[in-house]
């Protein structure tokens, strides 16, 4: 009996460290959707902040400063981060803002290959317009605090190219120049 016992014992052995092999395979695919879902939550998180910042400054017409920070829990290279302004496209608004009902919307959108993509509909007009470097005439290139190192930033994704990440860490300014003669928001958005 106790041959038997000791010829056994490698089986046993064996199918032990099978177990255990298959209980490390689990708990590490655990580990790393636990981890996705942390970082989703926090890069959803950033983009409501943002978001709630560029609709403060479309109706509240104030200065609005966030620091916008995404989690390095993807790689940057493979993803895009943007406004995107989609007009005349009432299919479209419907499937991506459900509750605006309207024929064209703004979403600020967040895409990577690894994470599922992330979409806030912004609640402003579709015809706001937003700073681009390249086109300075909409905002003041004397603002006061561009002595502080900020420089007028692009966000949207119509001037950009394809694949490009648009909105990077650091702090922003949002504001809204509007004259009183004007009928769409004016946002000039500043980055440091």
């Amino acid at each position: 009996m106790n041959k038997k016992a000791q010829a056994d014992a490698p089986f046993e052995i064996l199918v032990a460290v099978i177990i255990m092999g298959f209980v490390l395979i689990i708990g590490a695919t655990q580990m790393q959707a636990i981890q996705k879902t942390q970082c989703e939550s926090n890069i959803a998180n950033e983009i409501n902040e943002l978001s709630n910042a560029i609709e403060s400054a479309v109706k509240q017409q104030s200065k609005q400063e966030i620091h916008f920070s995404l989690p390095s829990c993807f790689t940057k290279s493979t993803a895009s981060i943007g406004v995107q302004r989609i007009i005349n496209d009432p299919v479209r608004c419907k499937r991506l803002c459900p509750s605006q009902q309207k024929e064209s919307c703004v979403v600020l959108e967040f895409y990577s290959e690894e994470l599922t993509p992330l979409r806030k509909c912004l609640n402003i007009p579709p015809t706001t317009i937003f700073s681009d470097p390249s086109s300075k005439n909409i905002c003041d290139p004397n603002e006061e605090f561009l002595e502080d190192g900020f420089v007028l930033a692009n966000i949207t994704t119509e001037t950009a190219l394809a694949g490009s990440y648009l909105i990077e860490n650091g702090t922003y300014l949002i504001l809204n120049r509007r004259s009183l003669t004007e009928i769409n928001p004016r946002l000039c958005i500043f980055k440091k």
